[in-house]
């Protein structure tokens, strides 16, 4: 990684939600004061009243690295930065298995609007299954909507210099962007999951005179049942296939990076 960061001057960071975006995106601010909108708009088209064009105008010397959460309405997004960078340009997609993602999302969802809803002392598990099946938020950001068939088809035809990178790596591949983009600069963690007060699930029909889990214990026996009782895979997922063989040699890495495609690959053709 430390090679490839030395070799591309652009450096794109994107991710879905739950996958460290957080961390990443206080590191990029710290490393690039002023000039996170730029990033935004660049990969989005639009921010605000400001256009593509108009961003290229805003400073002399345009950030380094660009971060962003990329939706998971489609892959538009993702497919756009395949068809679109540079061979001096490095995409880097912190990636996170998406069922666990789902049940960080879920995590998180529920005790950030606890208090709007009059969740804090308890969710009914109707109304628990009620909000994941629609999906606000962080919930319904699905990685396997990002990876699509029409992405890895974007990759292929268009061999942008792509890295895969366990989101569990953020830390490490944030002092490596700090010594290729701004020196002396730390990593900078953030983990708002560490500090939440656990929320029992009032279940619909309790067992043995059991009316409530706590909502983490919820999550551990329902999780692998949730995507198919839910049908939460019904629209806009495609090539499950590549994404898992991508996961499985992922976590083969020793450091968990894998470097997935780049126009140096054909070199030798």
């Amino acid at each position: 990684m430390d090679i490839l960061l030395s070799e591309h001057e652009q450096v794109f960071l994107v991710m879905p939600a739950k996958a460290g975006g957080k961390s990443i995106e206080l590191f990029v601010d710290k490393c690039t004061p002023s000039k996170g909108k730029y990033g935004t708009t660049m990969i989005m088209g639009g921010m605000g009243r400001a256009t593509k064009r108009e961003a290229l105008m805003a400073d002399i010397r345009p950030p380094s690295l660009i971060f962003y959460w990329i939706s998971s309405s489609g892959p538009e997004k993702f497919v756009s930065l395949a068809r679109k960078t540079t061979k001096k340009s490095l995409i880097i997609y912190f990636h996170r298995e998406d069922t666990d993602r789902l049940k960080s999302a879920i995590r998180h969802y529920v005790h950030k609007s606890a208090r709007k809803h009059n969740w804090t002392d308890g969710i009914q598990e109707e109304v628990l299954l009620d909000v994941i099946k629609e999906g606000p938020s962080e919930i319904g950001n699905q990685g396997l909507k990002i990876l699509t068939c029409e992405a890895y088809e974007a990759i292929e035809d268009n061999a942008p210099n792509l890295v895969f990178l366990h989101y569990l790596q953020v830390s490490k591949v944030l002092e490596l962007l700090a010594k290729h983009h701004c020196p002396g600069q730390g990593p900078v963690h953030e983990n708002s999951g560490s500090d939440k007060t656990p929320i029992p699930v009032l279940l619909k029909n309790p067992a043995n005179s059991t009316l409530q889990v706590y909502m983490d214990d919820w999550l551990d026996a329902k999780t692998n049942l949730l995507e198919l009782g839910l049908d939460l895979k019904d629209k806009g997922i495609s090539c499950q296939a590549k994404t898992r063989k991508m996961e499985a040699d992922l976590l083969s890495c020793p450091d968990e990076a894998l470097h997935f495609s780049s126009s140096n690959f054909f070199r030798s053709a």
